[in-house]
């Protein structure tokens, strides 16, 4: 069934979704995925130069 992954997919989404959003979060933690967007973000900033040239 072609639609299997798809649906999958998008209940693990809700699921985590729904579960960040209800569960309480302390307001000065760091989310993990924060950090790893962020460390990904400066990577990509100091690769860029060396692309350029």
């Amino acid at each position: 069934m072609p639609l299997l992954p798809a649906i999958i997919c998008l209940t693990l989404t809700l699921v985590f979704f729904s579960r960040d959003v209800l569960k309480p979060k302390p307001e000065k933690k760091e989310n993990p995925d924060e950090k790893l967007i962020k460390a990904v973000a400066e990577y990509m900033a100091i690769q860029q130069p060396t692309k350029d040239v």
